[in-house]
């Protein structure tokens, strides 16, 4: 048997049910943010958040701004480990975000 994991983007972490699109949408209320994508890793069990930002401002300045965001609107266990500062979401043909690509461009990383 081959498990691929489920297609509503719901992933179990800590015992919780969590949304990805949930954590995506509360940081794209984020005045500097223009753009998310959360994803999942299971193997080593944790969330990534890629962002675009709507402003020029240090990367750093920005991360850490994220991660306090999140804390402050985000229970713990919603808050992604990572956060990649990136030019632009890659999309699928039909204009979807390409979370696939972004997982291999994370393991890139």
């Amino acid at each position: 048997m081959t498990l691929f994991g489920r297609k509503d983007r719901q992933v179990k972490i800590q015992g919780h049910r969590i949304e990805l699109d949930e954590i995506e949408s509360v940081l794209e209320k984020m005045h500097a943010i223009k753009e998310a994508a959360v994803i999942y890793l299971p193997e080593v069990l944790r969330l990534v958040a890629f962002v675009v930002l709507k402003k020029e401002i240090t990367k750093t300045e920005n991360v850490s701004e994220i991660e306090h965001y999140c804390k402050k609107w985000l229970p713990l266990v919603m808050c992604p480990q990572v956060i990649n500062v990136i030019n632009e979401i890659p999309k699928t043909v039909s204009g979807k975000k390409d979370r696939k690509t972004l997982r291999e461009e994370y393991k890139i990383l």
